[in-house]
């Protein structure tokens, strides 16, 4: 699928452009949704307002980029046609926001896209405000929740415990 990068309000790639930034949203929807936790679509499309509260459309177009697996900043970039000083920045930030993941391995900047739940939605508690709590409770209850939570076997469990 055709993706556009763009960092620093610039595009690379402009070649491959469809429409900029509204179809970015919609690759990274996709992209959020391959983990088995999942960023399911719902009949309403609320989940591509709530990316859009929370990634700017340079981030989304980076975001799509990342993989499950940590990768170095030079594989990344390499892949996004930039260099790696280019990449690095967004990275570092996307990452302070909860966005990528990040983890230093063998002396190497790795990053890797941050899943909805658990993930880039609980990273939002210093910004979390009345607009974007309504869009997911509305995301969850309009079929987001029963896609993350899926079928057997759960993904995720309450556990009590005793202190």
């Amino acid at each position: 699928m055709p993706v556009a990068i763009w960092v620093r309000r610039r595009c690379y790639r402009e070649e491959e452009v469809t429409t900029v930034p509204e179809a970015v949203y919609a690759q990274l929807a996709e992209a959020l949704d391959r983990p088995p936790n999942g960023f399911p679509r719902t009949p309403s499309g609320v989940e591509i307002t709530i990316l859009e509260k929370i990634f700017s459309p340079e981030e989304a177009s980076l975001a799509v980029r990342l993989s499950g697996e940590y990768e170095a900043v030079e594989t990344i970039a390499g892949r996004l046609g930039l260099p790696a000083e280019e990449a690095r920045r967004p990275l570092f930030e996307m990452a302070r926001r909860g966005l990528a993941w990040f983890e230093k391995r063998a002396g190497a900047h790795c990053f890797r896209l941050a899943p909805f739940i658990v993930g880039f939605y609980e990273a939002q508690v210093g910004s979390m405000d009345h607009q974007l709590a309504h869009l997911v409770e509305d995301y969850l209850a309009g079929g987001g929740a029963a896609g993350i939570m899926g079928p057997e076997p759960a993904l995720h469990r309450v556990m009590p415990v005793k202190s």
